[in-house]
C-alpha cells in the first residue's frame, strides 16, 4: 500500500525541469536516489541529476523522478529520448508514474518544438518494474 493520499492527483505537484538547472530539486534527486538505492556504484548522481526531465513531490517530499538522456535508436536511424522513470517504494501504485512519464513526455514535447534545431524524433523507455 503507498502512502499518497487518494486525492484527485494524488496531492502530487509535478515539475519540468528538462535543461534547467535548478539547484534545490538536483539535491533532492541524489538525496531521493540515495534513499531509494537506485543507482548503480559507477554512476556518479550529481551527472545523472543533470539529466532530470520532470519530477514528482508530495508536500516537501520528492516521491518520483524521469530522467532522459538523447541518443539513437539505432533500428529507426533517429535520436530519441531514453526516458527513466522511478517512484518512491512507499509511493507506488497512486498513479505517479503515469502522472509523471506523461508530464515529463509534454515537457520534452514543448523543448522540441521550441528548438528548431532539434532532430528528436521522439520518446524511448524500457520499461522494468517488480510491481506491475
Amino acid at each position: 500500500m503507498n502512502d499518497i493520499e487518494n486525492s484527485e492527483n494524488g496531492g502530487i505537484d509535478l515539475r519540468s525541469c528538462w535543461q534547467r538547472p535548478d539547484s534545490q530539486i538536483h539535491a533532492d534527486a541524489v538525496a531521493f536516489w540515495a534513499s531509494q538505492q537506485l543507482l548503480p556504484e559507477d554512476v556518479d548522481p550529481l551527472m545523472r541529476a543533470k539529466e532530470l526531465i520532470a519530477v514528482a513531490y508530495s508536500g516537501d517530499r520528492l516521491v518520483g523522478v524521469t530522467t532522459g538522456v538523447v541518443g539513437p535508436l539505432a533500428q529507426l536511424r533517429r535520436d530519441f529520448v531514453f526516458l527513466r522513470c522511478s517512484v518512491d517504494a512507499n509511493a507506488r501504485r497512486s498513479g505517479i508514474a503515469y502522472q509523471l512519464t506523461d508530464h515529463a513526455i509534454q515537457a520534452l514535447a514543448g523543448w522540441a518544438h521550441t528548438d528548431p534545431g532539434n532532430q528528436v524524433a521522439g520518446v524511448a523507455a524500457i520499461v522494468e518494474s517488480p510491481e506491475h
